[in-house]
């Protein structure tokens, strides 16, 4: 189960995915790379290292 911090990072992280990568389909809003294809990577906050490290 996700805490709720996660939740909003993972509402975040789609909102963004979506702006990036959104289809051109004609049906709602393009991404700018609409052509693009996204992998994701997650990065847990139950990690050794600090948040900037991590980045």
């Amino acid at each position: 189960m996700l805490r709720e911090e996660d939740k909003l990072f993972s509402k975040h992280a789609t909102e963004v995915a979506s702006v990036m990568v959104g289809a051109r389909n004609g049906e709602d809003g393009v991404g700018v790379a609409y052509n693009a294809t996204l992998a994701s990577y997650w990065v847990g906050v139950d990690t050794k290292f600090s948040k900037n490290e991590r980045l």
